[in-house]
């Protein structure tokens, strides 16, 4: 089967969850059928990290694609401009591509792939745009309920974040829905979310969940000494549902655990976490921030135990 795989990025560095369940699917399916892999590149990508492709994929196109630095004056404009004359939520709309609609459309008017994999929703702006209809039945692979996240963000957020988060759930919840219904499957990552885009979005075309697989000779288990009272946190700290968790944890359950386990540590392992998640290990005693790290299994082994204090996240 000749696949054609659409993304908003190369996949190296493995650093998130979802690129690691992406890689490990495209290496499986690439043993048995042909993928390309059609993705938006940012400017500035290492040759390597293109090369990487070969990893997962028969051949790989790269769309380009710039974004704006987050909290510069054209991020603000962009979010600006998105709020005032665009009904699609900011986060789908930035990874709108003429290039990358128009490169979709011609692989679809060629008749060379037997399937065209929608991977999150974000690429779905470029398949779904142009409004004219593919011939090459089209599968979206959904990592979570993107609108049941930004419900969660808007209701745990106060003031005018709150307000902004609602419009923008709404318009994610209206995307979500109207894309869906335009694939011909759609496939999630649990029951349970398999279940929501039924119940909730009216879709007939859920094929079901495929779980996330685990790498079990990677992950072994470690014969390293666990350290007494020590916890770890394990996400990419640019997530706002990670960033969301670890604000939460630390201000509304760790003084408790500290008042009876005054000894007790919680290391946060993950990328890029922002500056007021990195002042978090200055301002509260037994915190540690590490950012990007080489490896997490280290960091895994030595914990006594593992938290997961989302409040907003969704999917596995």
């Amino acid at each position: 089967m000749n696949i054609v795989w659409l993304k908003t990025g190369p996949l190296h560095p493995l650093d998130t969850g979802g690129k690691i369940r992406t890689f490990n699917m495209l290496r499986a399916l690439a043993r048995q059928h042909q993928v390309t892999y059609l993705s938006l590149c940012p400017p500035g990508i290492p040759e390597n990290i293109r090369q990487s492709a070969a990893e997962y994929c028969r051949r790989a196109a790269w769309i380009p694609w710039r974004e704006a630095r987050k909290g510069s004056v054209a991020f603000y404009s962009q979010l600006v401009a998105n709020q005032i004359g665009s009904k699609l939520p900011f986060v789908i709309q930035k990874y709108r591509s003429a290039k990358m609609a128009l490169a979709i459309h011609e692989l679809d008017r060629l008749g060379t792939c037997d399937l065209i994999v929608c991977d999150f929703l974000t690429p779905a702006v470029n398949l779904i745009w142009p409004g004219r209809p593919l011939r090459t039945p089209t599968l979206l692979f959904q990592h979570n309920v993107e609108s049941l996240i930004w419900q969660r963000m808007q209701a745990n957020a106060t003031g005018l974040k709150r307000a902004y988060l609602r419009g923008q759930w709404r318009r994610m919840k209206k995307f979500e829905q109207e894309s869906g219904r335009r694939f011909d499957g759609v496939v999630a990552v649990s029951e349970e979310d398999a279940a929501v885009f039924r119940r909730e979005f009216g879709l007939n075309n859920v094929l079901g969940a495929v779980p996330t697989g685990v790498d079990c000779d990677f992950f072994a288990e470690s014969r390293t000494p666990r350290q007494e009272h020590s916890l770890v946190f394990l996400g990419s700290m640019d997530w706002m549902p990670n960033i969301d968790a670890v604000e939460f944890f630390t201000a509304e359950i760790w003084p408790a655990v500290k008042a009876k386990f005054p000894a007790a540590t919680v290391t946060i392992v993950g990328r890029n976490p922002p500056a007021k998640i990195r002042e978090l290990e200055k301002r509260i005693a037994g915190v540690r921030v590490t950012g990007t790290v080489d490896d997490v299994r280290p960091h895994l082994a030595a914990a006594a135990a593992m938290v997961v204090p989302l409040r907003v996240g969704g999917g596995t």
